[in-house]
């Protein structure tokens, strides 16, 4: 009650309260004095009777002008209760409003963020030079880019939904084995593997996959996000070079350098299995023996 007189203080019908306890102050201490006095006479030996009588009717008179003033503070905070009600009412609906509102504005800008962020995937995905694949965790495709179809040489319904171990070559499907295993396990979120696929015309080619595991929130389920590079050129590159840096370029047998590397191994192995005198089949045609030239390169030449 203290704490409403307070709040609404400045409210026409508060006030009208307040006024009709304020004026009850007088009267109360008025009929404290009065029964003050009645106790003294009848507390005399011969108590008057005219002096008991009139403090009786003042008695009466204070009691009605009471109930008049509680009446009236009781209509004028009945008042209040009826427009506080109101007033609530009015601003927990405006409230509840504005709730809505903030509500609706902040799905709308998530809705519209949503759709921006599929709009620029969208957009990677169907522009991006590189292959991108969409995988379940049955193995089968469920959707992948314009690269990966140039890339591989099948129309869109000839290669999904079919399981992506189709296109990859018998003597690589043990490559990148364990990483399988423990991605659709949960344990690692991504890999990266490199081994050939092959093409609607049988060709083969050399490809760089990473995988990267997804959660699919709506659906309650994963699926897999493959990138699928072409390095076909690198490492037909990249096999030349290791060629050309154990092998000599005139005899096309190993060079002295790459000799005495397996060479090395060779014994390696064998000490550490103790059968040193079971050596490997030798490493040069029959006849043939290296000599060291005066040439300054890493190379031997047969004589």
């Amino acid at each position: 009650m203290i704490l409403l007189i307070r709040l609404f203080s400045w409210l026409d019908q508060l006030e009208r309260a307040i006024a009709a306890w304020a004026e009850t102050d007088e009267r109360l201490l008025e009929l404290d004095q009065i029964g003050n006095a009645m106790e003294r006479e009848w507390l005399k030996t011969s108590p008057s009777r005219d002096k008991l009588d009139a403090l009786r009717e003042r008695l009466a008179v204070l009691d009605e002008s009471l109930q008049k003033s509680a009446r009236k503070f009781r209509l004028a905070m009945g008042d209040a209760s009826r427009w506080s009600a109101s007033f609530l009412s009015v601003v927990s609906a405006g409230f509840l409003i504005l709730v809505a509102l903030l509500s609706w504005y902040l799905g709308f800008r998530l809705v519209r963020l949503l759709k921006r962020t599929e709009q620029n995937f969208r957009s990677i995905f169907e522009q991006s030079a590189i292959g991108i694949i969409r995988i379940d965790t049955e193995g089968r495709i469920v959707n992948a880019n314009r690269a990966t179809y140039d890339i591989l040489g099948y129309q869109p319904d000839e290669l999904v939904p079919r399981p992506y171990w189709e296109l990859v070559h018998p003597e690589d499907w043990d490559v990148a084995r364990e990483e399988r295993r423990a991605i659709n396990s949960g344990a690692i979120d991504s890999y990266t593997a490199e081994h050939r696929l092959v093409r609607k015309d049988n060709t083969l080619l050399w490809a760089r996959l990473t995988a990267s595991r997804v959660w699919d929130a709506p659906s309650a389920s994963a699926y897999f996000t493959t990138v699928l590079e072409d390095i076909s050129e690198s490492h037909r590159l990249s096999t030349e070079l290791s060629y050309m840096a154990t092998h000599d370029s005139l005899t096309g047998l190993i060079n002295r350098r790459e000799f005495e590397h397996q060479l090395a191994s060779h014994l390696g192995r064998a000490r550490s299995s103790r059968r040193g005198s079971h050596l490997p089949r030798p490493l040069t045609p029959p006849g043939i023996r290296f000599r060291t030239t005066a040439v300054p390169t890493s190379h031997c030449w047969a004589s």
